[in-house]
């Protein structure tokens, strides 16, 4: 092949990259523009600015750490994550179900809409390993499920570890009392929800050890794999802390 033929054939694969990934095309030359000025042009005044405007960022990304463990805002580069999690067989057989393997379509549509969700990745060591989303619970679902008019700060929250070489290594517990603190201290929250599937052990194990109680069997409450499922209904309130 000609070195004329193979730079028209970069120019090409460079052309239908950056087609498929504006976004993240956009976010790279950005990137290279911020850093070429502050290496070759930023003044002593521009330095210390941009130090403002990096802990103001980085409040509004991050939403609570401990240790090791962050949580923070999901990031449209996160989208490959999600895809590799969720066609992953052993994350889906307790997130979404072995039966609905997730594509970048899928999860676009399911991550990326509005929503009155707040989504998050979780890091440790400052490698994502995971996705969690909390989300106020309305007066009307919390009736739904039996439990009364309530006034409280309700939020619900679901997520998982999407490595699994992560697992049983306490991160879950980690996480949850982490997200527990957030909510409570920062949100004000009064209650928190949870509603694992029966069968799933392990994570109601590890809510129970975060402070969780199970609250009402939730009768076939959610598809799983072609089967709609028995789920705990599980609470942790702070008037019983």
């Amino acid at each position: 092949m000609t070195d004329v033929k193979k730079k028209y054939n970069q120019t090409e694969y460079n052309k239908n990259w950056e087609e498929k990934n504006r976004e993240h095309s956009s976010y790279l030359k950005s990137r290279s523009s911020a850093r070429s000025f502050i290496k070759n042009k930023a003044t002593l005044e521009d330095l210390e600015e941009f130090k403002e405007l990096i802990l103001s960022r980085e409040k509004s990304i991050i939403f609570c750490k401990s240790g090791q463990l962050i949580v923070r805002m999901l990031e449209h580069r996160d989208k490959n994550l999600l895809v590799k999690w969720l066609s992953d067989n052993q994350v889906l057989q307790y997130y979404g179900g072995r039966n609905n393997p997730y594509n970048e379509s899928m999860i676009e549509k399911k991550f990326y809409n509005d929503s009155n969700k707040t989504r998050c990745i979780i890091e440790y060591s400052k490698i994502p390993i995971g996705y969690i989303q909390f989300y106020t619970i309305t007066k009307e679902e919390y009736e739904k499920y039996g439990l009364g008019n309530v006034q409280d700060a309700i939020f619900g929250t679901d997520q998982f570890i999407g490595e699994t070489k992560y697992w049983g290594q306490g991160i879950g517990k980690a996480l949850m009392e982490l997200i527990i603190n957030y909510l409570v201290m920062k949100k004000g929250a009064q209650k928190i929800l949870l509603d694992p599937q029966t069968w799933n052990e392990r994570a109601i194990k590890c809510y129970e050890k975060s402070g969780f109680i199970k609250v009402k069997l939730l009768s076939k409450h959610e598809l799983h794999e072609g089967e709609f499922k028995d789920c705990w209904l599980m609470a942790y309130d702070v008037k019983n802390i």
